[in-house]
């Protein structure tokens, strides 16, 4: 069995690009005052806290969707999931069920969930076709831990907190507070806060405190998965 998944493997292959962003913005600070340009050193590390935030989003769906192909492949038992992971693989009909009000509508739509998820919330104890992956994920995004927590609550994952604050001890809060902190200043970024300045050394301290959370998140991730009779790396 590996050490971590391959979205934690992904994921530090992803990180690369961000660390290569960081080295041309240290690069371009150690420039003589005359030739450095007042605004492509900030421009730099701000591309760094965009690229680091959606890494961090690309690699916790990229977890899920492993996490759903082997549950599976896996066999894994449905009793072992919790009921809301069925509402989340029908989500799309379900939605539009509970929007709609005309009877003709409402009966198309269930004839539409039952022929198209019936192995979904059949009553066999596991899943005989393969789950889908991008309506499961659907929804998730803006991946502060708040969210984070309950986009694994999908699953019946309820305990990431604590399994986190055993993996990273005195590191948890500090690595909770700077998943937060870079998803708020991507957002901000977003939507052209010109304020938000940081240097390379900050973007480094950034990385590595969001690979620490990654490589811990995949171990507990994994280890629930291992508890559930079903290997994810």
């Amino acid at each position: 069995m590996s050490k971590y998944t391959q979205a934690y493997s992904n994921f530090i292959k992803r990180i690369s690009e961000i660390s290569a962003v960081r080295r041309l913005a240290t690069k371009h600070s150690r420039l003589p005052t005359i030739t450095r340009s007042a605004y492509l050193g900030n421009a730099l590390c701000r591309a760094a806290v965009v690229l680091l935030s959606g890494h961090i989003e690309g690699y916790i769906e990229n977890l899920a969707e492993i996490g759903l192909e082997r549950i599976f492949s896996k066999k894994m038992i449905k009793s072992k999931l919790a009921n809301s992971f069925l509402y989340h693989c029908s989500k799309d009909i379900i939605t539009e069920i509970k929007n709609a009000s005309n009877p003709n509508v409402i009966s198309t739509k269930v004839k539409l969930l039952i022929d198209r998820d019936s192995d979904i919330w059949s009553n066999a104890p596991i899943f005989n076709s393969t789950l889908p992956s991008e309506l499961f994920i659907h929804g998730f995004g803006n991946p502060t831990f708040d969210e984070i927590k309950k986009f694994f609550r999908r699953f019946g994952y309820l305990e990431l907190s604590h399994d986190l604050s055993n993996l990273l001890r005195g590191n948890y809060f500090v690595c909770v507070n700077m998943i937060n902190h870079v998803v708020d200043q991507r957002n901000k970024i977003a939507h052209g806060d010109f304020t938000i300045v940081n240097t390379p050394r900050d973007i480094e301290n950034m990385i590595q405190l969001v690979i620490l959370f990654c490589r811990c998140t995949d171990i507990a991730v994994s280890n629930w998965f291992k508890l559930k009779g079903c290997l994810i790396r």
